[in-house]
């Protein structure tokens, strides 16, 4: 929840610093770069998140990973979150989600 929270606050503090070029109705582009593996679990998880949290707003988020990039690729409004840290989910037994 922390790395939503912190994605949610770099895409709210871009569209903040140019609004003029902000248009709620476009997306943002956020593209993850990770320095350590990490589990696609997570990745779908961050996107669900964020878009959930900005759709009453009209902000649509496109989370993409920056090595699944083609070269050349283009965005109109772009954040950029560096991961430092592993990013996994890993799976609960069965026995764990039912006490």
């Amino acid at each position: 929840m922390r790395l939503v929270f912190a994605v949610g606050l770099l895409v709210f503090g871009a569209i903040r610093a140019f609004p003029d070029t902000a248009d709620p109705s476009q997306s943002v582009t956020v593209l993850v770069d990770f320095e350590k593996p990490y589990s696609e679990a997570s990745v779908d998880a961050l996107r669900s998140e964020l878009q959930t949290l900005f759709a009453p707003s009209g902000l649509k988020i496109d989370l993409r990973v920056k090595n699944q990039l083609l070269p050349g690729a283009e965005f109109n409004q772009l954040v950029i979150f560096k991961m430092k840290g592993a990013c996994s989910m890993l799976a609960m037994p069965v026995g764990a989600l039912s006490d």
